[in-house]
């Protein structure tokens, strides 16, 4: 996964989809993830976490930067870890993990 590819990932998840900046984008970038603070349930946590991943990286497949990707959402103890395997165009698979505000390919 090149550098600009996992920043753009990151900064997609990570963005408020209300950030002042999409005012200036003709595709808005962001998740919803912030109103997982609000919730309270594991299971609906899990389910929130995999639309709101789906929703923010949809860009990834639009703009032909990959074939396809999967979330999988789960605990490990009480973090929620978040990996995202990507299928890139040359049908090579790139891992992203996302654990403790950290990120790993």
């Amino acid at each position: 996964m090149t550098g600009e590819f996992h920043e753009a990932v990151t900064l997609s998840l990570f963005t408020n989809s209300g950030w002042w900046g999409n005012e200036l984008h003709l595709r808005p970038i962001g998740s919803e993830f912030f109103k997982l603070l609000k919730e309270r349930h594991p299971d609906a946590i899990i389910q929130k976490c995999r639309a709101y991943c789906k929703q923010a990286l949809q860009w990834t497949i639009d703009e032909g930067h990959c074939e396809a990707f999967e979330v999988r959402p789960f605990y490990k103890g009480y973090e929620l870890v978040i990996n995202i395997l990507f299928t890139m165009i040359d049908g090579q698979q790139r891992e992203m993990i996302i654990a403790k505000g950290q990120y790993e390919e």
